[in-house]
C-alpha cells in the first residue's frame, strides 16, 4: 500500500468513468479523495476540503483545466496546492501548457491503473 499520509486530493474530471476510477485507485491507497464534475464544482469544494492535491482534466466543459490552474496557481489561499494534469490530450506541447499553468506533472489518459496512485503520492511526499 502507498502511504500517502492520509492526503487530501480533489478530481477534477467530467468523465465519470475516468473519475470514478481515479477515486477507486486512490482511495484504496489511502488517499481522502472528492469528485468535482468542473471547474465551478472545484472552487466550490476546496475551502472545505482542503486539499493538498488537484488532479485535473485539462479538457472541461465551461471553464478548461489550464484556466482552472492559472487560477488556483493565482489564488493566496490555493496557490501552494501541488496540481496534476491527467488528459487524454498528449504530446510535448500539452505537458508544456500544463505546466506552464502550473502544473507539477502530466499524466496521459487513460491511466496506468498500476502506478497512478504511487506516482501521485511520490509528488506529495516531495512537498513540505
Amino acid at each position: 500500500m502507498v502511504n500517502p499520509r492520509f492526503k487530501r486530493v480533489l478530481i477534477v474530471e467530467d468523465d465519470a468513468p475516468s473519475a470514478r476510477l481515479m477515486a477507486e485507485l486512490l482511495t484504496r491507497e489511502g488517499f481522502g479523495v472528492r469528485v468535482a464534475r468542473g471547474a465551478d464544482e472545484a472552487l466550490a469544494i476546496l475551502p472545505e476540503f482542503r486539499a493538498q492535491m488537484v488532479v485535473l482534466d485539462l479538457v472541461l466543459p465551461g471553464r478548461s483545466g489550464l484556466l482552472l490552474a492559472r487560477e488556483l496557481k493565482a489564488g493566496p489561499l490555493t496557490q501552494d496546492l501541488m496540481l496534476v494534469a491527467v488528459s487524454p490530450l498528449d504530446g510535448p506541447d500539452v505537458e508544456r501548457l500544463a505546466r506552464q499553468a502550473g502544473c507539477a506533472a502530466y499524466l496521459p489518459r487513460p491511466i496506468d491503473s498500476q502506478t497512478f496512485a504511487r506516482t501521485l503520492a511520490s509528488h506529495l511526499m516531495e512537498q513540505p
